[in-house]
């Protein structure tokens, strides 16, 4: 049979080298997520602003087309525009309060529901970069298992096995 007292060696090293890419993979993959996929905001409570005024809502630039319900759960989208707007040096998005002419206040400096569609801070716009993003965590996967397989040759009985072979 061969010799197994250098496995104890091996396993720790994996361990630590896995633990370090494990960590360093995690930032990568969750910063990739925000890069490369559109979230959603559903029936999120808004007060929206006066007659002519804006509010800012949380994204980059909404995509789709937003609803506006009231609190009796009434679509009242009509009552408001939505703008993709660049403020203070950032592309955000904007509730904007529209007339009515029936009653100019009626949308108004009042509690909605907003459900919308938006590309958070750092989305790459272009499939290709975010293809591209996507491999990234692909290939840091490929390479721990790689690693893992090199410390086991090298240091564990994977190596006697195939020296003997």
């Amino acid at each position: 049979m061969g010799s197994f007292e250098s496995d104890g060696k091996a396993i720790m090293g994996i361990f630590i080298g896995a633990l370090i890419a494990v960590v360093f993979l995690a930032s990568i993959a969750d910063s990739v997520f925000l890069q490369t996929n559109e979230l959603s905001v559903t029936n999120f409570s808004q007060t929206t602003a006066a007659v002519n005024a804006s509010v800012v809502l949380k994204g980059r630039s909404f995509t789709g087309t937003p609803g506006v319900t009231n609190s009796s759960f009434d679509d009242v989208t009509a009552q408001y525009s939505f703008n993709n707007t660049i403020l203070n040096g950032a592309d955000h998005q904007i509730l904007m309060v529209t007339l009515d002419e029936a009653n100019l206040n009626s949308g108004a400096s009042t509690l909605v529901n907003v459900t919308y569609s938006f590309q958070p801070d750092g989305y790459l716009a272009d499939s290709g970069s975010r293809s591209m993003a996507l491999l990234i965590v692909i290939f840091g996967a490929v390479a721990i298992i790689v690693f893992i397989f090199v410390v086991m040759i090298k240091d564990g009985s994977l190596g006697n096995l195939i020296k003997r072979g």
